[in-house]
Protein backbone atom coordinates (compact mmCIF):
# COMPACT_ATOMS: atom_id res chain seq x y z
CA UNK A 1 0.00 0.00 0.00
CA UNK A 2 1.56 3.27 -0.78
CA UNK A 3 1.51 6.64 1.02
CA UNK A 4 -1.11 8.29 -1.15
CA UNK A 5 -3.84 5.28 -0.38
CA UNK A 6 -2.76 4.97 3.02
CA UNK A 7 -3.48 9.10 3.76
CA UNK A 8 -6.88 9.02 1.85
CA UNK A 9 -7.50 5.61 3.79
CA UNK A 10 -7.24 7.34 7.13
CA UNK A 11 -8.95 10.59 6.17
CA UNK A 12 -12.06 8.62 4.76
CA UNK A 13 -12.06 6.20 8.38
CA UNK A 14 -12.09 9.97 10.31
CA UNK A 15 -14.61 11.29 7.72
CA UNK A 16 -17.01 8.16 7.95
CA UNK A 17 -17.43 8.90 11.81
CA UNK A 18 -17.51 12.61 11.66
CA UNK A 19 -20.63 12.20 9.54
CA UNK A 20 -22.06 9.13 11.15
CA UNK A 21 -22.21 11.58 14.34
CA UNK A 22 -23.13 15.32 12.39
CA UNK A 23 -25.05 16.51 9.10
CA UNK A 24 -23.10 18.44 7.91
CA UNK A 25 -22.97 20.88 4.46
CA UNK A 26 -20.24 20.62 2.22
CA UNK A 27 -18.48 23.53 3.22
CA UNK A 28 -18.31 22.60 6.71
CA UNK A 29 -17.10 19.36 5.66
CA UNK A 30 -14.42 20.80 3.54
CA UNK A 31 -13.44 22.82 6.66
CA UNK A 32 -13.39 19.76 8.93
CA UNK A 33 -11.17 17.56 6.61
CA UNK A 34 -8.62 20.69 6.18
CA UNK A 35 -8.27 21.09 9.97
CA UNK A 36 -8.44 17.15 10.48
CA UNK A 37 -5.28 17.05 8.20
CA UNK A 38 -3.47 20.27 9.46
CA UNK A 39 -3.71 18.31 12.66
CA UNK A 40 -2.18 15.12 11.25
CA UNK A 41 0.64 16.61 10.12
CA UNK A 42 0.69 14.79 6.74
CA UNK A 43 3.76 17.35 5.58
CA UNK A 44 1.77 17.78 1.99
CA UNK A 45 2.10 20.38 -0.43
CA UNK A 46 -1.17 22.59 -0.67
CA UNK A 47 -2.29 20.94 -4.13
CA UNK A 48 -2.13 17.60 -2.10
CA UNK A 49 -4.48 18.69 0.69
CA UNK A 50 -6.84 20.11 -2.02
CA UNK A 51 -6.66 16.95 -3.98
CA UNK A 52 -7.75 14.89 -0.90
CA UNK A 53 -10.36 16.56 0.30
CA UNK A 54 -11.80 16.84 -3.31
CA UNK A 55 -11.91 13.33 -3.52
CA UNK A 56 -13.50 12.25 -0.22
CA UNK A 57 -16.10 14.99 -0.78
CA UNK A 58 -16.73 13.23 -4.21
CA UNK A 59 -17.07 10.25 -2.97
CA UNK A 60 -19.31 10.87 0.00
CA UNK A 61 -21.37 13.07 -1.83
CA UNK A 62 -21.93 10.31 -4.15
CA UNK A 63 -22.95 8.04 -1.66
CA UNK A 64 -25.40 10.52 -0.20
CA UNK A 65 -23.76 11.48 3.08
CA UNK A 66 -23.70 14.50 2.42
CA UNK A 67 -26.16 16.70 0.69
CA UNK A 68 -27.09 20.59 0.87
CA UNK A 69 -30.50 20.43 -0.17
CA UNK A 70 -31.02 17.88 2.68
CA UNK A 71 -28.54 19.73 5.41
CA UNK A 72 -30.84 23.05 4.45
CA UNK A 73 -34.27 20.93 4.84
CA UNK A 74 -32.99 19.81 8.79
CA UNK A 75 -31.76 22.95 9.92
CA UNK A 76 -34.47 25.00 8.75
CA UNK A 77 -36.74 22.62 11.36
CA UNK A 78 -34.13 22.77 13.82
CA UNK A 79 -34.39 27.27 13.52
CA UNK A 80 -38.44 27.24 13.35
CA UNK A 81 -39.01 24.81 16.72
CA UNK A 82 -36.64 27.43 18.09
CA UNK A 83 -38.35 30.06 17.35
CA UNK A 84 -36.55 31.34 14.29
CA UNK A 85 -37.75 33.62 11.62
CA UNK A 86 -37.25 33.25 7.73
CA UNK A 87 -34.49 35.71 7.92
CA UNK A 88 -32.17 34.11 10.59
CA UNK A 89 -32.66 30.48 8.53
CA UNK A 90 -31.32 32.62 5.60
CA UNK A 91 -28.44 33.81 7.71
CA UNK A 92 -27.59 30.70 9.43
CA UNK A 93 -27.52 28.59 6.45
CA UNK A 94 -25.92 30.75 3.95
CA UNK A 95 -22.89 30.97 7.00
CA UNK A 96 -22.77 26.88 7.03
CA UNK A 97 -22.21 26.89 3.00
CA UNK A 98 -25.34 26.63 1.83
CA UNK A 99 -26.23 28.20 -2.05
CA UNK A 100 -28.35 30.78 -2.63
CA UNK A 101 -30.87 28.85 -4.74
CA UNK A 102 -30.91 25.64 -2.05
CA UNK A 103 -31.68 28.28 0.38
CA UNK A 104 -34.75 29.80 -1.17
CA UNK A 105 -35.82 26.81 -2.55
CA UNK A 106 -36.27 25.25 1.41
CA UNK A 107 -37.02 28.28 2.77
CA UNK A 108 -40.12 28.96 -0.14
CA UNK A 109 -41.20 25.66 0.37
CA UNK A 110 -41.12 25.64 4.28
CA UNK A 111 -42.83 29.06 4.82
CA UNK A 112 -45.50 27.46 2.60
CA UNK A 113 -48.23 29.51 4.00
CA UNK A 114 -48.08 32.96 5.98
CA UNK A 115 -48.65 31.60 9.36
CA UNK A 116 -45.78 29.56 9.62
CA UNK A 117 -43.57 32.44 10.63
CA UNK A 118 -45.92 33.52 12.77
CA UNK A 119 -46.11 30.30 14.94
CA UNK A 120 -42.46 31.03 15.30
CA UNK A 121 -42.58 34.39 16.58
CA UNK A 122 -44.73 32.84 19.15
CA UNK A 123 -42.86 29.83 19.90
CA UNK A 124 -39.71 32.83 20.50
CA UNK A 125 -42.58 34.54 22.85
CA UNK A 126 -42.83 31.46 24.67
CA UNK A 127 -39.25 30.59 25.43
CA UNK A 128 -38.56 34.32 26.21
CA UNK A 129 -42.06 34.46 28.40
CA UNK A 130 -42.82 37.81 26.85
CA UNK A 131 -46.18 38.72 25.13
CA UNK A 132 -48.93 36.61 26.21
CA UNK A 133 -46.42 34.21 28.01
CA UNK A 134 -45.16 36.90 30.26
CA UNK A 135 -45.79 36.02 33.73
CA UNK A 136 -47.10 39.19 35.15
CA UNK A 137 -51.06 39.75 34.72
CA UNK A 138 -51.52 43.48 33.40
CA UNK A 139 -54.80 45.17 34.38
CA UNK A 140 -55.53 46.90 31.56
CA UNK A 141 -52.65 47.45 29.13
CA UNK A 142 -48.54 46.55 28.53
CA UNK A 143 -46.64 49.20 29.41
CA UNK A 144 -45.30 51.47 26.70
CA UNK A 145 -41.77 50.64 27.75
CA UNK A 146 -42.13 47.20 28.23
CA UNK A 147 -44.12 46.59 24.32
CA UNK A 148 -40.94 48.62 22.73
CA UNK A 149 -38.52 46.13 24.41
CA UNK A 150 -40.93 43.09 23.52
CA UNK A 151 -39.97 44.50 19.77
CA UNK A 152 -36.88 45.09 20.03
CA UNK A 153 -36.04 41.81 21.14
CA UNK A 154 -37.94 40.23 18.12
CA UNK A 155 -37.17 43.02 15.40
CA UNK A 156 -33.17 41.83 16.43
CA UNK A 157 -34.16 38.05 16.38
CA UNK A 158 -35.56 38.78 12.51
CA UNK A 159 -39.30 39.16 12.39
CA UNK A 160 -40.86 41.45 10.01
CA UNK A 161 -42.79 44.57 11.95
CA UNK A 162 -46.31 42.90 10.34
CA UNK A 163 -45.41 39.91 12.42
CA UNK A 164 -44.27 41.48 15.46
CA UNK A 165 -47.30 43.63 15.77
CA UNK A 166 -49.44 40.75 15.19
CA UNK A 167 -47.90 38.27 17.50
CA UNK A 168 -47.43 41.20 20.26
CA UNK A 169 -51.75 41.66 19.63
CA UNK A 170 -52.48 37.98 20.28
CA UNK A 171 -54.23 38.11 24.28
CA UNK A 172 -55.82 34.21 24.01
CA UNK A 173 -53.69 31.75 25.21
CA UNK A 174 -55.59 29.42 23.37
CA UNK A 175 -55.27 30.78 20.11
CA UNK A 176 -51.28 31.02 20.50
CA UNK A 177 -51.08 27.73 21.06
CA UNK A 178 -53.46 26.27 18.36
CA UNK A 179 -50.95 28.47 15.65
CA UNK A 180 -48.25 27.28 17.17
CA UNK A 181 -49.52 23.27 17.46
CA UNK A 182 -51.13 23.77 13.59
CA UNK A 183 -47.48 24.42 12.37
CA UNK A 184 -45.41 21.97 14.69
CA UNK A 185 -43.12 19.34 13.32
Amino acid sequence: MNKNSEIQQKLENISLKYISQFETSEFQFRVFLKRRMLKLDLKLEIDAYDYFIDKIVIKMKEKNYINDKRFSEIKIQQIFRNGGSKKMIFLKLKEKGISKSIIKNSVDKFFDTDTRELASALIYIKKRKIGIYHYEKFDSKIPENLLKKWQGSLARKGFPYDIVKKVLEINNHVEAEDIINGMKI
